[in-house]
């Protein structure tokens, strides 16, 4: 593919490795979304204690695998953990500038690979037929295969948790990818 249709623009130097910036690529923890949620609950009962105190959560079974030992957690008498399943895959950054730079966490609109899905639908996807998806095409210059960005699975993710890619999508790719979450939100009213 041409870079000059490409969807992608690299970053220079290592200061995009801080910036998070509207429009940059990040690895990003994307959970998937599952119908049935473990919930971890404190050991305590709620209407008995006064305050929010702290109760202990004891994760089981075991680390089969040797793991690191999981921290502590722990819980006010009014908060859970929910446990979910997540996979490392690629995200932009699609939140204001001025919001990455007051928050700790940033939205990320997920790719995933347009291999994964039946031709049709991708045609249909590249046709602008679905409101939440956006087809972001080829670029071996950078290693990325025909994705598909999924705005159903945008996902709020704190800054520790991502690992900088020095590419960014280019400013072309950024407005289309701002018009199509402002048709999938619009939709949705």
């Amino acid at each position: 593919m041409d870079n000059s249709t490409s969807p992608y623009q690299p970053l220079r130097g290592n200061a995009y490795r801080k910036q998070f910036r509207q429009g940059h690529v990040y690895e990003a923890p994307i959970f998937y979304a599952q119908p049935q949620v473990i919930v971890a609950r404190p050991l305590h009962d709620a209407a008995t204690m006064s305050g929010a105190l702290p109760a202990n959560i004891l994760l089981q079974p075991a680390d089969l695998f040797d793991h690191a030992p999981f921290p502590q957690l722990r819980l006010a008498a009014d908060e859970e953990f929910l446990v979910v399943k997540t996979k490392r895959r690629p995200g932009i950054i699609i939140s204001a500038d001025p919001i990455n730079l007051a928050s700790d966490t940033v939205l990320v609109v997920p790719l995933y690979s347009a291999d994964n899905y039946k031709p049709e639908f991708v045609q249909r996807v590249q046709e602008s037929e679905y409101p939440g998806f956006l087809y972001l095409a080829t670029d071996a210059t950078f290693g990325r295969k025909p994705s598909i960005v999924r705005f159903d699975h945008l996902q709020s993710v704190t800054k520790s948790q991502l690992l900088p890619k020095p590419i960014a999508v280019t400013p072309e790719t950024l407005r289309q990818l701002l018009e199509t979450l402002d048709r999938f939100v619009e939709q949705r009213s």
